[in-house]
């Protein structure tokens, strides 16, 4: 699976300890980004409906074990989608595409998978700033 997560770091020794470690993260992940988002009690725009949206759909094939590429396809089409609502994040889908890339080289061109440690490495980022951003929209 060449899903752009951390879960490309762990050895396939740890496959079946990997799998339950990470739905424990992942359902602890969605229980407080669900309250997070419960508890703001905003008014919603456009802008922070996509943002919400991109934030869910970033988190969670991040997020969870035994992920392939393909799931992160929503998350490229939702961060053109938010730019339009907010331009200041014009940068995100250019790293979104570039995650994409490095991820689906193993397939189309026989690359390392070296390469999808380097778009694990840029989507970490990126989904942590993408929830920051998110997370300080509640607040405005």
């Amino acid at each position: 699976m060449s899903a752009p997560n951390l879960y490309v770091f762990i050895s396939d020794a740890y496959y079946e300890i990997g799998v339950w470690v990470g739905m424990i993260i992942f359902v602890c992940a969605m229980i407080i980004w669900g309250w997070v988002n419960w508890r703001a009690k905003v008014s919603y725009d456009n802008r922070k409906i996509m943002l919400m949206a991109l934030s869910a759909l970033a988190l969670v094939p991040f997020v969870l074990p035994k992920m392939h590429e393909r799931y992160f396809y929503p998350v490229d089409v939702f961060s053109y989608a938010l730019v339009i609502f907010d331009p200041r994040m014009w940068f995100v889908p250019i790293l979104c595409q570039i995650i994409s890339a490095l991820s689906y080289s193993v397939f189309i061109w026989n690359a390392s998978s070296s390469f999808v440690m380097i778009a694990a490495i840029i989507n970490t980022g990126t989904v942590l700033y993408i929830l920051r951003k998110q997370y300080l929209s509640l607040s405005e």
